[in-house]
């Protein structure tokens, strides 16, 4: 059989190979006789073990003159790439058929594998993220003074300004009419009138200040 005709069978995976077989001429007294079909592969002769597979045809696999013999994947079993002896035989009572024989290769298909090694994520083109590098002005120094850190006195009133705010305060309560207002805001009670007389006092205050 030439070398370029032999059947490639994939490695990995179970394989079908389907065959048309006709029994004819005289059977004689083999006609009630059920065929024994099987397909077996061997190394070639010149390989010094020479492994055998045979493979049996169920019935399930029959289908008027033709028939279909399930090959499971041989990986482990055979070399990839070398080449074997396939042949269909035929047992019908004593007699043996070799109806078909081909030369069979065991191939691996090829892979195409990729695996990430790292991923970034990927922004939507409406999303975009910007920086611009802004000059950091130096900032100017702050000087405190003396007065800022000092802390806050009360004003110092002359002699003549508290005589003044007395008499003030003193006048503005004789003419709103209200009798001894020092010794109102020493006694219990009238805290309406009392608030009333310090305000009087604050405005006295104020106005001699001022």
């Amino acid at each position: 059989m030439n070398e370029d005709n032999k059947l490639q069978l994939n490695l990995n995976e179970s394989n079908k190979l389907k065959f048309e077989l006709q029994i004819e001429g005289n059977i004689g007294e083999l006609d009630d006789v059920v065929p024994v079909v099987r397909f077996t592969i061997n190394e070639e002769k010149s390989e010094k073990s020479n492994k055998g597979w045979i493979f049996g045809l169920s019935k399930d696999n029959i289908d008027n003159d033709q028939i279909t013999i399930d090959i499971p994947s041989m990986k482990g079993l055979v070399k990839e790439n070398r080449v074997y002896d396939g042949k269909l035989e035929v047992i019908l009572g004593s007699n043996y058929f070799v109806p078909t024989e081909t030369k069979i290769q065991f191939i691996e298909p090829i892979k195409v594998e990729a695996q990430v090694l790292t991923t970034k994520p990927v922004l939507k083109e409406s999303t975009r993220v910007k920086c611009h590098l802004i000059k950091e002005e130096a900032k100017k120094p702050v000087i405190v003074s003396e007065q800022q850190t000092s802390k806050t006195t009360k004003p110092t009133l002359s002699e003549d300004s508290r005589k003044k705010i007395y008499e003030t305060f003193l006048t503005e309560c004789e003419r709103l009419q209200i009798d001894d207002p020092i010794d109102l805001m020493k006694s219990e009670g009238n805290e309406v009138l009392k608030k009333f007389v310090k305000d009087i006092f604050k405005t006295s205050v104020k106005s001699i200040i001022s």
